[in-house]
């Protein structure tokens, strides 16, 4: 079930960063920062996911990473539609 998820996560992802990559006016290095940290989390939630790791503490710290760029990029987007 976790890798059922994570494979519709990735998707999103994928989905996302192509978005980003065809709509020049949106670069920026928070979405930049956003992908990259996506891809660390998405790599060690693997890792535990396969090892059954019964001690996730770089996942939790990836987790919190991803975390405040998912807030990060949020409001870049805010501060994007109140700039239109």
């Amino acid at each position: 079930i976790s890798l059922g998820f994570l494979n519709k996560s990735y998707i999103t992802y994928l989905e996302a960063k192509r978005f980003y990559r065809e709509n020049e006016e949106l670069t920026s290095v928070e979405f930049d920062n956003f992908f990259d940290v996506y891809d660390k989390l998405e790599h060690e939630l693997k890792q535990v996911i396969s090892r059954e790791d019964k001690n996730p503490s770089l996942l939790h710290s990836r987790l919190s990473q991803f975390q405040q760029k998912f807030e990060n990029i949020n409001d870049l987007i805010k501060v994007m539609q109140n700039a239109r």
